[in-house]
């Protein structure tokens, strides 16, 4: 063949002079992929002729090889790397020359899968793999997919290969494609009639409440999955196509490249994982009774067969399946039992027995017959198993391999679903079974310290002639008292009870006594839920590693927020408005932005999405148990999270790996096909921003000017200062202190200002001496004004000595007023408004009313005994938590007239202390009568301060707090569902901001603002979800002024920019705010006299 593209090469030109093709080899070009064109200019420094060795590849142009790359000119790195490349069979190259002393090049890879190389590109050492998927990463971007480059024809266009537009996880996750089950399968009876809209599957699964269109269809993929037998093409690899067309496909982790796509045995469960609020507990539920005459099958298994067996089946059928595994199991038929029956033909009663129990058939008129009969006791009595051999690569086993004859585990087999659910969402549980379910459903519960029933109990339920569904609600394993040693279930004891007399079927009564393991560790289980299973991928805890050793089915992961940054919040989330902001611009903490210029968000990928890709892949290794995962441990960590986590970026195709994974696992419908069948009420969320009434702002200057002491003195260095990396936890719980001041906070030391009023000379005199710049200087003698100025303030100082909010009281009588109150006013107070704890009103109010005549001496001395008894432990004199139901004499009002003509007639409770108590209590008296309120906070101090003022206002509530137990707590969300006069629900925001439904609320209050977005989505969608009829108002209470004011925009803007939120102290900008330190101005105005 003359080589005539080589318009230079006169020798190729001539076509006497060329040779003929190499001979063809597996890497003949014609076996490799095509994939893009490059171009060199050369720098000669010998003659043309030594360029071209007049050899051509089949595509007509030369082979490049080491010997033609040094005629190239100067040797650069990345003619040495693809001299790597090619050498070591990762690509081939061919090329021509052109005019200008230019190389066009032509690369194909080489498949790992490459015919007639007897596997060896798949045994290369790291030696090589690691620099040759270095070099791959330089020259594929290199590459131009544009086909007139391949074929030689001049143009400018050139087409990147692999080219994806950057995206993150969380918009990943947001568009995943919605589910669309196929019917095929061994469930297609059921699937069809779910995907019928028409038909009424309600009625057939026993349904009370009817599914939406995207319900069914989630359901039906759900069925889907958990029947899944047939190999499925290997996520983790993408198609590509390549310059002439082909397809092949591309592993971006390993830079793997083959021409046939693997094939995985899917996993029969995932992580169902639709949006907040969308009925996720109903769709369960559909699934459970879709199923509910389906038992569970045995593990599969590649050494053995596992048959279903019965007790009468391995003690008498005669068949040669059944005696093999006697065989195996006792060495011998007559071993097992040597009495004359054994050799009788199974009788119709024990076949269809036997039957009954191994397939359970729907509850038809021949379920009648077999109670009519009354073979219930024998159908209980029969419990279906499978022999479980040691031998199988399961990680309990390996070690066990070497012994010659191992006993089997004996495996009951149940149609019971497992379901683990958080403490304070089984009642919920319970709730909605009744509420969605018109079947009866057997439901057994195990929480803290509860006893197991006996292992066959637990697997049938006593309750078999018609096969019901059962579902095992365990709260969770803390505190379930389990052996968990697995070892001990390979047994080979053998039933010898006899068989129930007076009956015509040889059914064995089996009394023996229960193995000491776990009973969950004896059961094939139907199937796993975890809800709110986002805890599933920590691996520090119970939960994982126990799983790890119970068999079952298929696992089911169900939460909306998978990880913190996949969040499940959008259904229904488009706000009226975004934010309350009357308040003028001149001074706002976004100023503070200009000094602080953090780093903004990118498309690269960072460390909180390496934390995401990490728990996820957690989920999918040690939960729910992917086998491609748990064979090869670090293969998620190689394909997925190194190719997402590369310093330059994700690498090519690296975000659909990632995408067509969770597509593989994940179970969500998009937003926009949601709200095609069903629209949510309006939200309306609002920022409320709020000015700090000035003995509350005395009170955050104090601690700020500590701060600011403690900087200057330590001159922001070493250990002595706050912020230094080692003093993490305590500046921690700083911030929480300045947190709880802006609602309301106290210090016994009163934050240390005696002591730095004391040292206030010394302070100033060392800062000015060690050569502070003068901004510190000014800085520090502004932090001692407010020192001084809280030294003086004796109302102050009175009042953090007790932790509750006080009152304004107005025109109470002088004697009455110091008898009964600790604050004492001084003379810059307004003489008719005076402070008085809630605890103390509470008191005096029910004295009064239970003499509304008693003279002032006697309210004195009333007075002067709650002193003697119960000033000094306040707190423990406080009624245990509970609901908020007022005093029965508080109750029971005196007749207006006798109030009229008492000595306390006059008097009236003003607002207190705490600008956000009085704002709450004004919207609960204002909303109230016909709207109930949830009522969020991270401190239980602070809901107990909001407890104090309910009661004073006769508010009834209940409260979910660490101080309330779980059984109380669950009591509590039916009661506040329920009940007419409970119109507010304290929740302690890491309690309560999950899984709960609460529809009954419509609006809620966040007395601080939250930092991280899911935990307050998740706080929301506890009212805005399916079933609320209501619009939905959200207020977030904010200090003007303040670190918060400035939090809320910092998270707004940062979820505008990434979708990613670190956590607020790593935050650059967060942190960088309370370095600064700034100070309230207090006003001269005094707290308002408005009755509440």
């Amino acid at each position: 063949m003359s080589c005539t593209t080589c318009s230079t090469c006169a020798v190729c030109s001539a076509s006497t002079a060329a040779r003929a093709p190499a001979a063809a080899t597996p890497f003949s070009t014609w076996n490799l992929i095509p994939a893009g064109t490059f171009r060199l200019t050369l720098h000669l420094d010998q003659h043309l002729d030594g360029i071209c060795d007049h050899t051509h590849e089949e595509d007509g142009w030369h082979i490049m090889s080491s010997r033609t790359m040094s005629c190239f000119g100067s040797r650069s790195s990345f003619l040495l790397e693809l001299e790597f490349l090619i050498q070591k069979h990762f690509v081939v190259v061919t090329y021509q020359l052109e005019p200008e002393f230019e190389v066009m090049a032509r690369v194909y890879l080489v498949p790992y899968d490459l015919s007639n190389v007897k596997g060896s590109l798949r045994k290369r050492p790291t030696t090589v793999l690691n620099p040759a998927r270095r070099y791959l990463k330089a020259l594929i971007p290199m590459l131009s997919l544009n086909p007139m480059h391949w074929n030689s024809e001049c143009t400018d266009e050139a087409m990147k290969p692999f080219h994806e537009p950057p995206c993150t996880l969380a918009q990943i996750y947001s568009n995943l494609p919605s589910p669309n089950p196929q019917l095929i399968g061994p469930s297609t009876g059921t699937i069809p009639k779910l995907l019928d809209f028409s038909f009424d599957i309600e009625k057939t699964l026993g349904l009370r409440s009817r599914l939406y269109q995207y319900q069914r269809q989630t359901v039906a993929q759900l069925i889907q999955r958990e029947c899944g037998k047939a190999s499925i093409p290997d996520p983790l690899y993408v198609p590509i196509k390549s310059v002439t067309g082909a397809t092949f496909f591309f592993q971006p982790g390993t830079y793997e490249v083959l021409q046939e796509r693997p094939m995985v045995v899917p996993t029969t469960g995932g992580i169902l994982c639709e949006e907040l609020g969308t009925g996720k507990t109903i769709m369960i539920l559909a699934l459970i009774l879709a199923t509910r005459r389906e038992l569970s099958t045995p593990e599969e298994s590649i050494t053995d067969v596992r048959p279903v067996l019965t007790s009468t089946a391995l003690r008498y059928f005669p068949s040669a399946p059944y005696d093999q595994i006697r065989q195996r199991f006792g060495g011998g038929r007559r071993a097992l039992n040597d009495d004359d029956p054994a050799t009788r033909v199974p009788s119709l009663v024990e076949l269809l027995i036997h039957v009954s129990r191994t397939s359970p058939q729907p509850a038809t008129r021949y379920g009648e017959a077999l109670e009519s009969a009354g073979l219930n006791k024998l159908i209980r009595a029969t419990v279906p198993f499978y022999h479980h051999y040691l031998g199988d690569p399961t990680t309990y086993e390996r070690a066990r391999r070497d012994q010659s004859r191992p006993a089997p585990r004996t495996i009951y087999l149940t149609s019971a679903t497992l379901v683990v659910v958080p403490s304070n969402l089984i009642g919920q549980w319970y709730r909605e079974i009744h509420k969605h379910c018109q079947v009866e459903l057997r439901v057994l519960q195990l929480r803290t310290n509860s006893t197991f029933p006996p292992v066959k109990s637990l697997a049938s339920d006593y309750d078999v002639s018609f096969p019901y569904t059962r579902i095992i609600l365990l709260s969770n394993f803390r505190g379930i008292k389990i052996d968990c040693n697995v070892n001990k279930l390979h047994t080979s004891r053998t039933c010898i009870c006899g068989i129930f007399p007076h009956t015509q079927a040889r059914i064995p009564d089996c009394r023996c006594e229960d193995l000491p393991v776990s009973p969950l560790l004896q059961i094939r289980w139907k199937r796993l839920v975890i809800d709110e299973g986002h805890v599933s991928s920590s691996l520090n805890t119970l939960l994982t590693p126990f799983v790890k050793l119970l068999s079952i089915q298929s696992k089911w992961i169900v939460t909306g927020t998978p990880t913190t940054n996949l969040l499940g919040l959008s259904f229904g989330s488009s706000p009226i408005k975004e934010q309350n902001d009357d308040t003028d611009d001149e001074w706002r903490p976004s100023n503070i932005q200009a000094m602080v210029r953090p780093a903004e968000g990118s498309m690269c990928w960072t460390k909180t999405d390496r934390l995401d890709l990490q728990k996820f892949g957690a989920m999918l290794t040690h939960f729910i148990g992917t086998q491609q995962f748990l064979s090869n441990t670090n293969l998620y960590k190689a394909c997925v999270i190194d190719a997402l986590m590369d310093s330059d970026g994700p690498r090519p195709t690296a975000i659909q790996v990632i995408n067509q994974l969770m597509a593989s696992f994940m179970v969500r419908h998009r937003i926009s096909d949601i709200e095609t069948e069903i629209t949510l009420p309006p939200l309306r969320t609002d920022n409320i921003l709020l000015d700090l009434e000035p003995i509350a702002a005395k009170s955050y200057n104090a601690m700020q000017a500590s701060i600011v002491v403690n900087a200057i003195d330590s001159q922001r260095t070493d250990q002595d200062y706050l912020f230094h990396p080692r003093n993490a936890t305590s500046l921690q719980l700083a911030v929480a202190n300045l947190s709880q001041i802006m609602f309301w906070g106290t210090s016994e030391d009163r934050y240390n200002v005696f002591e730095l009023s004391q040292n206030a000379e010394q302070q100033e005199q060392r800062a000015i001496e060690r050569g502070s710049s003068p901004q510190d200087i000014q800085l520090l003698r502004e932090a001692l004004s407010h020192v001084k100025a809280a030294v003086v303030d004796q109302t102050w100082i009175a009042s953090q000595a007790h932790p509750e909010i006080p009152f304004q009281v107005l025109d109470m009588p002088h004697d009455i007023f110091d008898a009964w109150t600790v604050i004492r006013p001084t003379s810059e107070d307004q003489p008719r408004a005076r402070l008085m704890h809630p605890l103390h009103l509470t008191k005096l109010k029910q004295a009064l009313l239970s003499r509304p005549l008693a003279p002032t001496d006697w309210l004195v001395e009333m007075g002067h005994q709650l002193h003697d008894t119960e000033i000094r432990d306040t707190e423990k004199s406080k009624k245990p938590p509970g609901n908020g139901i007022p005093n029965r004499s508080l109750q029971t009002a005196a007749p207006p007239i006798l109030l009229r003509q008492s000595s306390l007639s006059r008097t009236s409770i003003g607002c207190s202390a705490s600008s956000k108590l009085n704002y709450i209590i004004n919207e609960v008296l204002q909303y109230s009568p016909t709207e109930k309120f949830l009522i969020f906070s991270q401190s239980p101090l602070t809901l107990a301060h909001v407890k104090d003022a309910l009661d004073l206002v006769h508010v009834p509530y209940v409260q979910f707090t660490t101080q309330v137990n779980v059984r109380t707590r669950e009591e509590q969300v039916v009661t506040f569902e329920t009940s007419e006069t409970h119109r507010v629900f304290l929740m302690e925001l890491r309690h309560g901001a999950r899984g709960l439904n609460l529809i009954s609320a419509s609006r809620v209050i966040f007395c601080e603002p939250v930092w991280q977005a899911d935990i307050e989505s998740q706080a929301i969608k506890r009212v805005h979800r399916i079933g609320q009829t209501k619009p939905v108002h959200v207020k977030t209470l904010v200090i003007r002024d303040s670190a918060e004011e400035y939090m809320i925009n910092r998270r707004d803007k940062l979820k505008r920019q990434t979708s990613k939120i670190p956590k607020m102290l790593e935050e650059q900008g967060m942190r960088y705010f309370i370095m600064v330190c700034l100070f309230f101005r207090i006003a001269p105005r005094r707290l308002m006299a408005e009755d509440l």
